[in-house]
C-alpha cells in the first residue's frame, strides 16, 4: 500500500526521512479505550461504561409535576423538557446517554453512566414520588 492509498483508506501515515515508517488506522480500540490518532498527536479517551435502568412512574402525574418545576418551551417535547430539567440538576446526559419517557407504560428508561443513573434515581425519588 502506498502512502496515498493509506491516507485515502483512512489511515494516518507517519513519514520520516522521506519513507513511510508506520501506518495506523485513524481510530483503534485498545484495552477498552478509544484511541484517536492524527499525524501530530495521539488522543486517548477512556470509554465510560453505560448501563440501562427503568424507573416506574405515574406517567401523567410525572409530566404534570415536571411542568410545574420547569416551564416548557414552545415546541419542546416532554422528553426534551425532562432532559433540560436533568441538566439543571447537574445531570448532563452526554452522548451516548439517552432516555425514553413512556407515559403510557408508566416508565422512564435511561441509558447512562452509573453515576448519572444514581443521580436520576435520587431526583425521581425526591421530586416525583
Amino acid at each position: 500500500m502506498t502512502e496515498q492509498q493509506a491516507k485515502e483508506a483512512g489511515f494516518v501515515v507517519a513519514v520520516t526521512n522521506g519513507g513511510v515508517q508506520a501506518l495506523f488506522p485513524d481510530h483503534i480500540m485498545m484495552n477498552g479505550t478509544n484511541v484517536q490518532i492524527s499525524s501530530t498527536n495521539i488522543t486517548i479517551k477512556p470509554i465510560t461504561p453505560m448501563f440501562s435502568r427503568a424507573f416506574y412512574i405515574n406517567g401523567k402525574k410525572f409530566t404534570s409535576h415536571l411542568k410545574q418545576l420547569v416551564t416548557q418551551e414552545k415546541g419542546e417535547s416532554d422528553q426534551e423538557l425532562l432532559l433540560r430539567y436533568f441538566k439543571q440538576q447537574h445531570i448532563d446526559m452526554e452522548d451516548p446517554a439517552s432516555l425514553i419517557l413512556d407515559e403510557t407504560a408508566n416508565k422512564l428508561i435511561v441509558h447512562a453512566t452509573v453515576d448519572d443513573l444514581d443521580k436520576i434515581e435520587n431526583v425521581v425519588a425526591k421530586e416525583f414520588q
